[in-house]
């Protein structure tokens, strides 16, 4: 839970909340990872970059991970398993 006061969220409730509760352990759990370029005066142009790794066919300067939304119910197995099957 966020101990910082302006990072809490305020839950209202038309009835009486008391038994209600709220878990949420996804402090950890990236789905979208941005990867800044890097400086590299041993290479040509002087940086590296993902968007330039030959396994990254799209070119994009992120990495997507689908494991939370597979793990919590969001996407099914199928779903999964052809994410995988896309990215290979």
């Amino acid at each position: 839970m966020k101990e910082d006061p302006a990072e809490m969220i305020s839950l209202q409730y038309p009835y009486s909340a008391s038994k209600v509760t709220r878990k949420m352990e996804s402090e950890e759990v990236t789905t979208k990872l941005f990867v800044l370029d890097t400086e590299d005066n041993s290479i040509a142009g002087g940086y590296c970059s993902i968007m330039d790794a030959p396994p990254n066919f799209s070119h994009e300067d992120y990495i997507l991970n689908f494991d939370y939304l597979y793990e919590s119910g969001g996407i099914n197995k199928e779903q999964y398993d052809y994410i995988a099957t896309y990215n290979q």
